[in-house]
C-alpha cells in the first residue's frame, strides 16, 4: 500500500483500505486473522507533514483464558499519525542518533521521497489493540479447577461449587459464622 506524495500535495485523499493480514504482516502468538482489515483513512498534506486520521477495523480469532473455547473478536484502532519526511543522513551519527531519539519521542513516522508507505504503521496500531485478556463473553465462568468441567455449560458434579470455581467463595457466610462463634465465646 503505497501513496504517492506529489498527489497529497495537490489535494487531501480519502483511501479505502482492504487488505489481507498477509500484506500487513499482521502475527500475534494466540491470534489468528481470519479477516480482512478495512477502513478509511484521509491523508493530508499539511507543510512537509502527512496527517492520517480514520479509522480501521478486523476480526481476531483466540481461545477465551477463561474456559479456552474458540472465540472470535472484533478489533478497531482509531488512526491519528503524522509523517515526516525522512531527513538525510547527516555525517554526524551523533547528530543523526539524537534526531532519531527526537523522533521516537514525538511518535512521527517517516516517509521517503515521494512515497509514503504505512504499512508499518498500520501493523503497529492493530497489534496494540490486540485483547490481553480475551474473553469469550463479559460473564465468562470458566472451567472447574478440579475437574475441568465448562461451568458455561452447567455446574459440574464435583464437590466445588461454581462459586468457589471462579474464585468467588461465600466469604459472607463465613464472616457471619465467625460472628457467631465470637458471640458464643463471649456468652
Amino acid at each position: 500500500m503505497r501513496i504517492n506524495v506529489n498527489d497529497l500535495r495537490k489535494n487531501p485523499q480519502e483511501i479505502e483500505v482492504d487488505v489481507s493480514p498477509r500484506e500487513l504482516r499482521l502475527a500475534a502468538e494466540g491470534f489468528a486473522f481470519p479477516a480482512n482489515v478495512t477502513g478509511h483513512v484521509r491523508f493530508q498534506m499539511v507543510s512537509q507533514r502527512i496527517l492520517a486520521n480514520g479509522c480501521l477495523e478486523t476480526r481476531v480469532e483466540t481461545e477465551c483464558v477463561r474456559c479456552l473455547a474458540g472465540t472470535e473478536l472484533p478489533i478497531r484502532a482509531e488512526v491519528a499519525m503524522v509523517f515526516e519526511k525522512r531527513p538525510l543522513m547527516e555525517e554526524d551519527k551523533a547528530a543523526a542518533l539524537v534526531a532519531a531519539w527526537e523522533a521516537e519521542s514525538r511518535e512521527i513516522d517517516y516517509y521517503d521521497e515521494e512515497k509514503l508507505d504505512p504499512t508499518e504503521a498500520f501493523r503497529q496500531l492493530l497489534t496494540i489493540e490486540l485483547p490481553g485478556y480475551p474473553l469469550c463473553k463479559k460473564d465468562c465462568r470458566g472451567l472447574c479447577p478440579n475437574c475441568g468441567a465448562d461451568l458455561n455449560q452447567g455446574n459440574c458434579c464435583c464437590r466445588t461449587t461454581a462459586g468457589d470455581a471462579i474464585g468467588e467463595s461465600d466469604w459472607k457466610e463465613h464472616l457471619k459464622q465467625l460472628q457467631q462463634n465470637q458471640r458464643e465465646e463471649r456468652s
